[in-house]
């Protein structure tokens, strides 16, 4: 899965969503906020990723993830949503979005 691939990349910020709370934000408003604070991710070599890219990659991530792993990715979308300036790891929702089978 490409979506998954480019998820395995993203290097970044902070913390908490799920289903029984409110919606998650649009991929556009949490990428977009994300790096609006200064936040960003970045490819295994340090290069980092576009804010274009990474938009791109959570919209291909709802597309393409199974439906069991959706709770993940609104989780990792309501960390980057929550980001702050200097507060920018979102990594533990990364890694289980990664994970999620």
């Amino acid at each position: 899965m490409r979506s998954i691939s480019m998820a395995m990349l993203l290097v970044a910020a902070c913390g908490g969503g799920g289903s029984s709370g409110p919606p998650a934000p649009t991929c556009q408003q949490s990428v977009g906020h994300y790096y609006s604070v200064g936040c960003f991710t970045k490819d295994a070599n340090g290069t980092p990723y576009s804010e274009d890219q990474v938009r791109m990659a959570c919209l291909d991530a709802l597309a393409e993830l199974p439906a069991q792993c959706r709770d993940e990715l609104d989780d990792l979308r309501f960390c980057f949503n929550e980001a702050t300036a200097g507060r920018c790891d979102c990594s533990p929702e990364q890694e289980a979005l990664l994970t999620c089978e």
